[in-house]
C-alpha cells in the first residue's frame, strides 16, 4: 500500500477527508497555511481556508483527485520548495527553562498556619539552591515564572513537622527562524519509513 504526501483541505464538516492514512506512524495537519488573499472576499470559508500537508491511502488516480485534495508532493526537493514558499515569515517559538531556584522551609505543623501565626515565628528556612542556564539561540519574546511547593509531614512522638519545598523556574520564550528544509527532511523521513523505502 502506497502512502502518498499530499495537500489538502478540511471537509466542509471540519473533519479529516477520507483519504488520509491515519496511521500513528504519519502525519497530517503539517504546515498549515490559509490559501485565501487577504481584503479580498474569501475563496475558502472557514474550516477549509488551510491547505495543509498529511500522508493519503493509496496513489493518486489519474482521472483526477478528491475534494479538497489539492495535490501531491512526490519529491523530497518539491517538499522543500513547496514548505520554503508558503514558510517565509514563520518562527519557532520555543519554552526554554533558564533558571530554577528552591528553598524548605521546616517547622512545626502548627508554625504554617498563616492565620495563628502570621509572622511565621518557628519556622527555618534553608536555600537549596540555584541553576541557571542560557537560553540558547533566538530572540526573547517572552518570561514566565511559575512558583510551586511541595510538602511532607512527619510525626514523632505525637509531634508533627511540615516540611515544605518551595520551586521557582523562570522559563523564557524563544524565537528563532523557521528552517523549511529541516521540517522537509522531518516529514520526508518519516513517508519513506511509512512507506518502507
Amino acid at each position: 500500500m502506497a502512502y502518498p504526501i499530499v495537500k489538502y483541505r478540511l471537509r466542509a464538516d471540519g473533519r479529516q477527508p477520507e483519504y488520509l492514512a491515519g496511521i500513528s506512524t504519519g502525519f497530517s495537519g503539517e504546515c498549515s497555511v490559509n490559501t485565501n488573499v487577504a481584503g479580498k472576499i474569501p475563496k475558502w470559508l472557514s474550516p477549509q481556508e488551510n491547505v495543509m500537508l498529511g500522508l493519503a491511502v493509496g496513489p493518486a488516480d489519474p482521472a483526477g483527485l478528491p475534494s479538497g485534495c489539492e495535490g501531491t508532493i512526490d519529491s523530497k526537493s518539491d517538499l522543500t520548495t513547496y514548505i520554503t514558499s508558503i514558510s517565509g515569515d514563520w518562527k519557532n517559538l520555543n519554552k526554554v527553562v533558564v533558571g530554577v531556584s528552591s528553598y524548605k522551609e521546616v517547622g512545626l505543623t502548627t508554625c504554617f498556619d498563616t492565620s495563628e501565626n502570621p509572622s511565621a515565628a518557628g519556622i527555618t528556612t534553608t536555600v537549596i539552591g540555584t541553576t541557571t542556564t542560557s537560553a540558547g539561540a533566538g530572540t526573547t519574546v517572552g518570561v514566565n515564572t511559575f512558583t510551586s511547593y511541595s510538602e511532607s509531614v512527619t510525626i514523632t512522638d505525637g509531634v508533627s513537622t511540615t516540611t515544605r519545598t518551595h520551586t521557582t523556574t523562570t522559563e523564557n520564550e524563544m524565537e528563532t527562524p523557521y528552517d523549511p528544509a529541516a521540517k522537509a527532511t522531518e516529514l520526508w523521513d518519516i513517508y519513506e519509513a511509512v512507506n518502507g523505502l
